[in-house]
């Protein structure tokens, strides 16, 4: 997916739109726009994450009819993805073992550090249905005009 910033569509550069897609958005990824101090700042963030929304949404085939508002894009850096804690003694013993190293992946990913200006690159993590899905990657790079480029590939 491609992303365009609101002057290169002609439309206003303002704040209009997040009442309007708020509800189409997680509480994280709302703060994470809420964080930038200009209205471009704001506008920037937001169309990196509906551009990662919209690449999972064709990536699995359905398109916009999939719902946005069942993916959470999250750009931060180190946030836990899920507290294993006793659990793990379960998993052991009662998942398949591909089930088990997933598990294992997803506490690892606690401690990911996401720095696009090191890899000129972003690898946001990616929750469908509020479940991290490890098994899905979202690349996204710049393009000129402040325009981004969002590729998902999943299972």
């Amino acid at each position: 997916d491609v992303s365009a910033p609101q002057r290169a569509r002609g439309d206003a550069e303002d704040d209009a739109w997040i009442e309007e897609l708020s509800n189409l958005l997680h509480q994280g990824e709302r703060d994470a726009i809420h964080q930038e101090l200009t209205v471009r700042g704001r506008y920037a963030v937001f169309q990196r994450l509906w551009s990662a929304k919209e690449a999972v949404t064709k990536g699995v085939g359905q398109g916009i009819d999939f719902g946005v508002a069942r993916i959470e894009v999250d750009f931060g850096r180190a946030k836990p993805l899920v507290d294993l804690g006793g659990v793990a003694d379960w998993l052991r013993s009662w998942w398949h073992p591909r089930q088990l190293e997933d598990a294992q992946e997803v506490e690892q990913a606690q401690t990911i550090e996401l720095d696009p200006e090191a890899c000129g690159r972003t690898e946001p993590l990616v929750y469908i249905d509020m479940w991290p899905r490890l098994d899905w990657r979202i690349t996204q790079h710049p393009l000129a005009g402040d325009h981004w480029v969002s590729v998902a590939l999943g299972p």
